[in-house]
């Protein structure tokens, strides 16, 4: 976010089929050649079309190392693909320790 709290779809779900981007854009996502503007200039909007397959595209920002040395505990997300394998959701669960860090 280029400017600090000033978008409200940070507040909601932006992974949502619903996204459009930028309120000039066209509501049809399916125009391979038109560009999708997004709400700022960093917040790489990309609408991804794949037929026939589910995919899960979340990307999760986790804690590597403080102070050059990693966390006692992992806060690497553990994914579920369960739901997802079985047809019963189009998402993975994903579970990340929030305990903060000594």
């Amino acid at each position: 976010d280029s400017t600090p709290g000033n978008n409200s779809y940070t507040k909601t779900d932006i992974d949502s089929k619903n996204y459009t981007g930028d309120k000039d854009n066209k509501s049809d996502l399916t125009d391979s050649n038109y560009y999708y503007k997004g709400i700022e200039d960093d917040d790489d909007f990309e609408k991804v079309m794949i037929r026939g397959k589910a995919f899960d595209f979340a990307l999760r920002k986790f804690i590597t190392k403080v102070n050059n040395e990693a966390p006692k505990t992992s806060r690497e997300p553990v994914v579920d693909i369960k739901d997802l394998k079985s047809g019963k959701s189009t998402n993975a669960k994903y579970t990340q320790p929030k305990q903060h860090l000594a």
